[in-house]
């Protein structure tokens, strides 16, 4: 079984939806907030709920499961470790290569975090593009434009000149990534 990679941008997706006002829930709702919010939904009034005949209990279900074996994971033979067996849900990417690597060549970087000077961020994406290279990706060392470094408190007014900026660089073609390094958890953004 092969692998493919990807970059799960959870983080950033509940950025910039609270950016654009969409209520994204960070974590999950526990039992007792579901059967709150069932309760205070008041489902079994709900005219529509009564028309179709539906009906929600406010308790939760029990399902019997089991968490499956983890696979074994496949990697290029170019690499120094050919196979992995995940452990607890996550691997090491160290010493292995992707068999068919995705490619980036347009990215930009906004950096947010005013403890993180201009050399380290771009220190911190060439290191990125690097280790993208070596792992079997084909990763463009060189943003479409320089980093982009602005205060936590005008995280609109950034997106909105990295976006333009970059749209008219690239002649109306879109990012295929976009970092963002955050300040420390205590700031605005969070």
């Amino acid at each position: 079984m092969a692998s493919a990679a990807f970059i799960e941008a959870l983080p950033v997706i509940e950025f910039v939806a609270q950016l654009l006002g969409k209520d994204v829930i960070s974590r999950p709702l526990s039992d007792s907030d579901r059967v709150k919010t069932v309760q205070h939904n008041d489902y079994q009034e709900d005219p529509y709920a009564k028309e179709f005949g539906i009906k929600i209990s406010d308790k939760p279900a029990s399902v019997e499961a089991r968490v499956l074996p983890a696979p074994w994971l496949k990697y290029h033979e170019n690499g120094k470790e050919k196979d992995c067996l995940p452990q607890v849900g996550q691997w090491n990417m160290m010493n292995k290569k992707m068999i068919n690597g995705m490619t980036v060549n347009r990215w930009a970087c906004i950096n947010f975090s005013r403890g993180v000077q201009d050399s380290v961020a771009r220190g911190f994406c060439n290191e990125l593009a690097q280790m993208c290279q070596v792992s079997g990706m084909e990763f463009n060392p060189e943003p479409v434009i320089p980093i982009y470094t602005v205060r936590p408190e005008h995280v609109e007014k950034a997106l909105k000149h990295v976006y333009h900026s970059c749209m008219n660089k690239l002649h109306g073609k879109e990012l295929e990534l976009l970092l963002a390094i955050l300040p420390d958890n205590n700031g605005s953004l969070y």
